[in-house]
This record gives structure tokens, sequence and C-alpha cells, in this order.
């Protein structure tokens, strides 16, 4: 991004007319201390810093932060405070550009941006595969159910058939007991 995309007009117009009320103090020769002539120098400085600031947390290059563009970041990268920050006709233009929909976030952001839809999306499939493990759960206990049933069901078959076969020897020799089909192999 140059700089000359990256500002709007309004911030270049404020740098350069700081840079013509500085020019103009230049003419005269008793700068003493303080005055006109220190404030002007302050505050094109502090613009400057900000500028500076902003673009280094805009190409991902902070030199004394952790990157995220936020104005406490930005103040500290151009090493001013954040009245001066305010005060400047920086604020209102990082505002305007940061506003901006096509303003290219620097990688930091973009890389900030992904790992939040990328958190998302982790929350919405394990949600999801919560909702599919309960569901499979309640299968598990559903059959878990089921087959007790059907085992008390075998077990008092089973203790009929052994009640029915010890009547069956005690009434005698009368009766033939006839072997126990064999069940047909699939």
């Amino acid at each position: 991004m140059t700089r000359q995309r990256l500002w709007p007009e309004c911030v270049l117009a404020a740098q350069r007319e700081q840079l013509g009320i500085l020019r103009c103090l230049a003419g005269q020769q008793d700068f003493g201390r303080g005055g006109w002539h220190s404030a002007a120098v302050g505050a094109l400085s502090s613009v400057r810093a900000l500028i500076e600031g902003f673009e280094r947390l805009m190409h991902g290059l902070p030199e004394l932060t952790d990157g995220k563009i936020t104005i406490v970041n930005l103040c500290t990268e151009a090493g001013v405070s954040r009245a001066s920050c305010y005060r400047s006709p920086v604020a209102q233009a990082v505002k305007e550009i940061l506003e901006a929909p096509q303003t290219r976030r620097p990688e930091p952001e973009e890389l900030r941006a992904e790992v939040s839809r990328l958190k998302k999306a982790e929350r919405k499939l394990r949600s999801g595969h919560a909702a599919e493990i309960r569901e499979l759960k309640d299968t598990v206990a559903t059959y878990a159910n089921q087959i007790q049933v059907l085992a008390l069901r075998n077990a008092e078959l089973e203790t009929r058939t052994a009640r029915l076969l010890e009547r069956l020897r005690h009434l005698g020799e009368n009766v033939a007991i006839l072997p126990a089909p064999s069940l047909p192999m699939p």
C-alpha cells in the first residue's frame, strides 16, 4: 500500500498545512524556547509518527505491539499519547480507512479473523458431533433394553421347556421324547 492510496486527502492536506506553518515560522529569526514553532513541530512530528505507526500496523510489521490494529497499539507504535492521537487529523482518517470494506487487513488481522471463523466452525461441528453421540447413546440404550427383555424372555422359555421335559419323563413310557430339530445352517 502506498501512502497516497492509504491515506485520505484530508490527512495529507493537514500534513502539508503543518509543513507550510513550519516553513513560515522557519523564515522568522526568533524561535526562542517554546512558542508557536515548537508546538507546530510537535504537532507535525505526532502526525508523522501516527502515520508511520499506522502504516507499520497495516503492513503487519509492528515494532512495539502485538500487531492488532487498535488506538492503543497505534499510539504505542507512534510513541504519542491517546489524547494527541485523537486531536490529530490522523484519528479520523484511521477510522475512515478501517471502516472501508476494501481496506486490506494486515496478515495478523486476517489470520485472527480466520482463527475466529475456524473456531466458530469447530464449535458448530462439535455441537453436531455431540448431538450425534447423544443420539447414538440413546440408540445403544434402547438396544440394551431390548436385549435385556429378550434375554429375560429366553430364560423364561428355557425354564418352561425344562419343566415340560421333566413332566414328560415322569409320565413314563407312554410318551416318547422326540429329538430336538437341528437348525438349518445359513
